[in-house]
């Protein structure tokens, strides 16, 4: 199974940042294993990136 994932987003409306994928890559390199928590984070776009 590959570690790659892909994401696309619509052109048009709200869409997620550099800075999400910055803080995803931040809390992974962290170690820290447990259960995430995403409310009322924009598109949800780091929740999913820390599932991987």
């Amino acid at each position: 199974m590959s570690d790659l994932i892909t994401l696309a987003q619509l052109s048009q409306g709200y869409r997620y940042n550099s800075d999400s994928l910055i803080l995803a890559d931040f809390i992974l390199k962290q170690g820290i294993k447990g259960a995430v928590f995403d409310v009322g984070a924009g598109c949800g776009i780091i929740g999913i990136l820390l599932k991987k």
